[in-house]
């Protein structure tokens, strides 16, 4: 999958090659199946031997198997940290995998096995632990197609992400773009180890084209999932009770007793439009934007209909009323979204007061419309509603 990430630098187009040492190894295929479903059409396969690194994982029978049951276009990404790579780089190539890094610690002749899996067919990378310096690879640079620069050691999943590598990262950038400018290979930068949502954009400003997303993502696409489906299961619940309720109110005479509280109020159609806003507008600190449109909006909106309001500007003036709402503090929805989101140098303060001229914009919008239908109505008339 490539991602597009704007930072201050400018726009980064990212590879991201999920590692499936996260997947669920019982049923690895349909676990791959999915992510390559999603999008993610490089695989990372951590390939680990007991020696070079403590854990054993998987070796070229069971690549050679999953790469029978997923297209041809998916790109397998081995990273070999095993002892013996110079012995078996072909066993890896011929069970499917398209690409091999190797560690600079683990081949005696480094270059002889760049050239030999080149000559194979695959495509080739270094891997620099994180103590290992960019001096190993100064020779070599010129060969190879990409550099796995490792932001955790290697061999074990879940580890804390060692920022130090920035360093490392950017001279790294330095001298591929010096390369290249020579005429010589472009070269990406891959890292791999405790890459995130919230760090992804850093690394791509350090230099990174290319993140193995470790521990979590498949789990995180099966978590989305299941969120996805309670979301979905509740909103439709609440429609199914807002229609139900609606009926039941109605049934019960509702519609009779909200025109007969409008009549006693006075003021006419107007007033009974600003007491619904005003109510709707103070329902929006504590309840959602779902909730008072399958709830409150079929109690109240037939009643304000039959008064002669146009319904499209009825509908407007109920979503700007209430995105208003969501805004003004200090109980507004949307302020808590951003201060969720927003770094820990950004106060509630800050927020509270960044957002007033907003509300205040939206508030003259409100006043403009009702003043002014014709600023909602004039567009539904062009199309000929």
């Amino acid at each position: 999958m490539l991602l597009r990430i704007q930072h201050l630098a400018g726009t980064v187009h990212m590879i991201i090659a999920p590692s499936i040492l996260t997947a669920d190894l019982s049923n690895l295929a349909e676990s791959c199946k999915e992510a390559v479903d999603a999008g993610l059409d490089r695989l990372h396969l951590d390939v680990m031997d007991g020696n070079f690194v403590p854990n054993m994982t998987f070796g070229p029978p069971v690549i050679k198997s999953l790469r029978k049951s997923l297209p041809e276009h998916v790109i397998f990404d081995a990273h070999l940290m095993i002892t013996n790579a110079e012995d078996c780089y072909m066993d890896y190539i011929d069970a499917g995998c398209n690409h091999l890094s190797v560690h600079v610690e683990a081949a005696t002749h480094l270059h002889r096995l760049v050239t030999a899996i080149r000559d194979a067919g695959a495509t080739v990378g270094v891997v620099l632990n994180p103590a290992t310096s960019l001096d190993a690879i100064t020779e070599i640079l010129p060969e190879i197609d990409l550099v796995l620069v490792m932001s955790v050691n290697p061999g074990f999943g879940g580890q804390s992400f060692i920022s130090s590598v920035e360093g490392k990262i950017r001279r790294l950038k330095s001298m591929i773009d010096e390369q290249v400018k020579t005429g010589g290979r472009p070269v990406q930068i891959q890292i791999d180890g405790g890459i995130k949502s919230h760090n992804i954009a850093m690394v791509g400003e350090w230099g990174v084209s290319n993140c193995v997303v470790g521990s979590g993502l498949f789990n995180v696409m099966r978590d989305i999932s299941r969120s996805t489906l309670y979301t979905t299961s509740m909103v439709f619940l609440i429609l199914i009770g807002a229609a139900v309720f609606s009926l039941v109110f109605r049934g019960f005479g509702g519609d009779s007793l909200i025109e007969s509280f409008f009549e006693e109020l006075g003021g006419g159609p107007h007033m009974a439009l600003l007491v619904v806003m005003l109510v709707m507008f103070l329902l929006g600190f504590i309840l959602d934007f779902i909730e008072i449109t399958f709830v409150v909006v079929p109690v109240v909106g037939p009643v304000l209909l039959s008064m002669g309001f146009d319904p499209i500007w009825l509908g407007v003036m109920i979503a700007v009323n209430l995105q208003t709402s969501f805004l003004t503090p200090p109980f507004g929805f949307a302020l808590f979204y951003l201060r969720g989101v927003a770094p820990d140098s950004v106060s509630t303060r800050a927020i509270y007061s960044g957002v007033l001229p907003f509300v205040v914009i939206q508030l003259l919008l409100l006043v403009l419309m009702w003043w002014w239908p014709n600023l909602v109505l004039w567009l539904p008339g062009l199309l000929g509603r």
